[in-house]
């Protein structure tokens, strides 16, 4: 493979041009490639990439091939050009000629090609002479292929152009749809279209399939005379998988670097699922493991369909925190092997399906096992009626036990998932015995067969029982017996001990037992066998309770066979080692039990490999999810192999953005002189009046650049509430502060460069109340001051601060039942004008009732609380986000909104806070409205509390907008956001 892409940067980014007449720039900033009142082209910044990859492995690899490189030239005008800027006619004719020839592509069978074109007065006819030239060498039909150019859309890229062109028309191919060049009316007069193969594309239209594979071309030229020109096919057609390799269920996986930028992803992709079928679901779980790199914030869920799939991420967006959270430290992982007792009929069918892993490994052992057993071993396993209860003769059971662990430990290997300690309950240590390398497959299942032979031939009158009680007491039991035909079988537990003897013997130690208040459950018998090689693997023994450091010799076996199973010593041994990380290799989940209860610690999980009740398959990868959510690495190719599958196209990695440009030294100087966030320093002053000074910059608080309205970027109502809060805060010397009345009256637009001088005066009217004014201007102090909020601000009773009545949110969840996607929820108030970067995206989860909305709130990891105490803009702003779902409760924001008038919150009638950090919250708000004016109220409270912590009482105004009104405030006297306010008959569209 191959990347292959250019970059252009310009610096400033934000920087204007000055046309001059018959020079290449455009007098009026649009790209007129072809058209009559072309005069020249504009120029941008722009990064492209494409990957490369031989078309085979591709197909093979089941890739996202948008499109085919079928032939390519490229050459040099030298001498010839006509200028250093324009290369001729004649050499870049050579070039298509050449490249159409590689590519064994008549002209005819062409049908697009994506031109060069600048839209400059000489370059134009000159590429569309050469095109013609090239196309007569093998037809002479006229007006057949359409052309455009991606200049007129993004402008002239300069060593960028090229790969932008290429990238378009693999996506017109992939599309099978050419989109309009645009800002062509009439044809440039010097070129004769009529009589060429061409013609211009102004619409999107639709390329239909004919008898031969769609081909376009590239013409793409260099500052210098470099013509170069590429011929390229539509993708191949690749069905979906197939289905007779398809699992039933499929395991979803997403990761992320960090929790804010985890759940963003999870969204995505949830919004992705509403256009995806069922058919696609394999394509997609293969694409999301084998496709991606993988970080170390993860998401798992096992599906069979998309509405499961779409039903678990909801459930995770709407949960504060992971069902499953990640546990810290170091993980070590242990295989706990099932012991006799927990087989029954048909376990791990399905995997013996669906697995060709595990169906190799079983069928190996069977083959073995041809002519050992009187019934073959996949009857036993499978097989129905008589065949099904052989299942629990000894002579089956233990061979069959055995072949079912041991296809599981091939299946984990396969995913990469490999123990640190293995450890075997009774007949599964030699399952044990084989993961840790001490015996090979043949020799275990050699060894494991002739035990299970020779215990069938015991006598039937034996009998095990589990007691509730610790060794001890059961050994005083077993010794009053007096009885050769009583024992200790094993101890599993602190509480459980296990006994075997005479069945008649037995009987009566359970009786007694019971009798005294302690629980018996019956087993069946067990008995004898032998073999050799040092572990690879730490292997904890169960018959002493340490590792086993020699290869077992025929005594270990014996002893193993007649001596008790010391489980909890050894449990003891593997929790010394520190393992966090438990997978019964088996049948069942008996042993977890047991397990848990010699260990406890909430740093463990405990994981089962096969279930009776929640099917084979989903246990399995449940629990490869749950191992993947914890840190394991899992070896996805391998287990994505043994089916086919084929990438396709999903969402992106949801990028948190950070500012990292390097200040000049005057704003660097300007920023530590004010370190104190929004509220700023208070000066020294003999006034009554509190005096607060800071300075706002896009650079010092990067946060605020994510708030833009009509791509502006306008001080959010949330901003300057935080900082005359902390202000009254200050000037009251008390935590109990109201802020009542606030008033934005005036825009505060944000210079993207340099900064503005922000001024918070309070002037008392009494001991309990003061008058507020927010004010700036420009830090050289060229204009005059603005005034942009005003109110009130009170001193309140610190004991009514916190004595707020408690919300019961579950009623509110109840009423709004309407769920809204929040990645399209952003989307749609981008589309009126509402920009909000991933600073303010914090709505995690938006619900609609009938003139409510309830939604759930976290600060973006990224954004740092360090430069602002209290209550961060932010996490309050998007508690705010929701007022559009209450303006407009017939809207499902699905698509973006046609571009209208938008709505800002303007005044605010009363607001207090309770001093508790948090970074997430939940809100309810509620919606009035009059003929001229839209109010909205609510309450907030951070996730881990009951009580809310915040509270808008009675209303918060909301008025028309529109964008030259703000645009107003950005550049000539004071503007108000009162006028914007519409009339008795609607609002004024300016």
């Amino acid at each position: 493979m191959a990347l292959a892409g250019a970059a252009t940067v310009r610096v400033p980014q934000q920087a204007g041009y000055l046309s001059v007449k018959g020079g290449i720039l455009s007098p009026d900033g649009h790209c007129r490639a072809f058209d009559a009142q072309a005069q020249g082209t504009v120029f941008g910044s722009g990064v492209g990439v494409v990957l490369l990859k031989e078309l085979a492995a591709a197909v093979a690899d089941g890739d996202n091939i948008y499109a085919v490189i079928r032939g390519s030239a490229i050459n040099n005008d030298g001498a010839g050009k006509v200028s250093y800027t324009a290369s001729s006619v004649a050499g870049q004719a050579r070039a298509m000629a050449e490249a159409m020839s590689v590519a064994k592509s008549s002209p005819e069978d062409i049908g697009y090609v994506e031109c060069h074109g600048t839209g400059t007065i000489v370059g134009d006819p000159l590429e569309i002479d050469a095109l013609t030239r090239a196309f007569r060498t093998g037809t002479d039909k006229c007006g057949f292929c359409a052309i455009g150019s991606v200049k007129t859309n993004i402008g002239h890229l300069e060593q960028t152009a090229g790969i932008a062109a290429l990238i378009k028309t693999a996506l017109v191919l992939k599309n099978a749809r050419i989109p309009p060049s645009l800002h062509f009316h009439r044809p440039n007069p010097k070129i004769d279209f009529a009589a060429t193969p061409f013609f211009v594309n102004t619409e999107c239209r639709e390329w239909p399939a004919h008898d031969h594979p769609r081909l376009a071309a590239v013409n793409s030229l260099g500052l210098g005379g470099t013509n170069a020109f590429v011929v390229l096919e539509q993708p191949p057609s690749q069905a979906g998988g197939d289905d007779a390799g398809t699992a039933p269920l499929n395991l979803f996986a997403l990761s992320a670097k960090t929790p804010s930028a985890l759940r963003m992803l999870i969204e995505r992709q949830r919004v992705r699922l509403e256009a995806t079928s069922d058919a696609q679901l394999a394509d997609l779980c293969f694409t999301l493991t084998s496709g991606r790199h993988h970080f170390p914030e993860r998401f798992a869920a096992v599906a069979g369909s998309i509405a499961q799939l779409r039903s678990a991420l909801a459930e995770r967006l709407e949960a504060s925190a992971p069902a499953r959270p990640r546990l810290s430290g170091k993980r070590q992982l242990a295989f706990l092997f099932s012991g006799q007792g927990s087989q029954y009929a048909g376990m791990a069918a399905e995997l013996y399906r669906d697995q060709p892993v595990f169906r190799t490994a079983v069928d190996r052992c069977a083959k073995q096992l041809r002519g050992r057993l009187d019934r073959p071993l996949l009857e036993v396993l499978f097989g129905a009626g008589d065949a099904a209860a052989l299942i629990d003769e000894t002579a089956y059971t233990q061979p069959a036990l055995f072949v079912i662990q041991a296809a599981l430990v091939e299946l984990w290997r396969s995913w990469q998932i490999v123990p640190d300690v293995v450890l075997g309950h009774s007949v599964g240590e030699f399952a044990a015995a084989y993961c840790a390398g001490s015996v090979t497959l043949e020799e275990a299942l050699e060894l494991v067969t002739e035990r299970a032979r020779l215990m069938q031939r015991l006598p039937r009158d034996g009998a095990m029982a589990s007691v509730s009680a610790d060794e001890a007491t059961v050994a005083k039991t077993v010794q009053r017996e007096d009885s050769d035909t009583l024992a200790i079988a094993a101890v599993n537990g602190p509480q459980t001990t296990v006994i075997s003897g005479r069945r008649d013997v037995v009987s009566r130690v359970m009786t007694h037992f019971e009798s005294v208040g302690i629980r018996c459950h019956e087993f069946r018998h067990l008995a004898v066998a032998s073999s050799a090689r040092i572990p690879e693997v730490v292997w904890i023994s169960t018959l002493s309770g340490t590792t086993v450091a020699q290869p077992p010799d025929a005594q270990y076996w014996c002893d193993q066979a007649l001596r008790p199973v010391r489980f909890a010593d050894a449990m003891k041994r593997v929790g010394e080692l520190g393992i966090t990380d438990f997978v019964e290799i088996g049948p069942g989940k008996t042993l977890l039990a047991l397990g848990k209860q010699c260990l406890a610690s909430e740093q463990q999980s405990w994981l089962a490999s096969l279930s009776r009740r929640c099917g084979n398959l989903s246990e399995l990868l449940s629990s490869l999810g749950d191992l993947y959510q914890g840190g394991y690495e899992v070896d996805w190719d391998g287990f994505n192999r043994p089916f086919q599958r084929r990438r396709v196209s999903l969402p992106t990695y949801p990028f948190e953005r950070q500012r990292f440009w390097i200040e000049n030294e005057v704003t660097r100087r300007s920023t530590r002189s004010h370190p104190m966030g929004l509220t700023g320093i208070r000066l020294r002053s003999a006034l009554p009046d509190g005096q607060f000074e800071s300075s706002y910059s896009l650079q010092r608080f990067t946060y605020l650049d994510d708030h833009r309205v009509y791509g502006m970027p306008v001080l959010p109502t949330t901003a300057g509430l935080a900082a005359l809060r902390e202000a009254a805060r200050q000037y009251f010397a008390s935590d109990a502060v109201e802020i009542a009345n606030l008033q934005y009256r005036e825009a505060m637009i944000l210079p993207e460069r340099g900064e503005l001088i922000v001024h918070a005066v309070l002037t008392p009217l009494d001991d309990l109340t003061a008058e507020f004014r927010l004010l700036s201007t420009a830090a050289n102090g060229a204009e005059t001051w603005r005034t942009h909020m005003a109110g009130l601000a009170r001193k309140r009773s610190p004991a009514s601060n916190g004595q707020m009545a408690p919300l019961r949110f579950d009623q509110v969840r109840e009423r709004c039942a309407g769920s809204i996607p929040v990645d399209r929820y952003y989307e749609a108030l981008r589309s009126i004008g509402l920009e909000y970067g991933a600073s303010f995206r914090g709505i995690e989860m938006l619900r609609r009732g009938s003139g409510e909305a309830f939604t759930q709130v976290r600060l973006p990891g990224h954004v740092s609380t360090n430069a602002q105490p209290g209550l961060h803009p932010a996490l309050l702003d998007a508690c705010l986000h929701v007022y559009p779902v209450l303006l407009d409760a017939h809207r499902d924001f699905m698509q973006p909104a046609p571009a209208r008038l938008t709505y800002l919150p303007v005044s605010i009638e009363r607001f207090h806070y309770a001093e508790i950090e948090a970074r997430a919250w939940r809100a309810r708000c509620a919606s009035t409205s009059g003929k001229r004016r839209r109010h909205i109220h609510g309450r907030h409270r951070h996730v881990p509390g009951r009580r809310p912590v915040c509270r808008c009482n009675r209303r918060i105004e909301l008025k028309i907008v529109a964008a030259r009104s703000i645009d107003t405030a950005r550049r000539g006297p004071a503007h108000r956001f009162a006028q914007a306010r519409g009339s008795s008959s609607g609002p004024k569209r300016n």
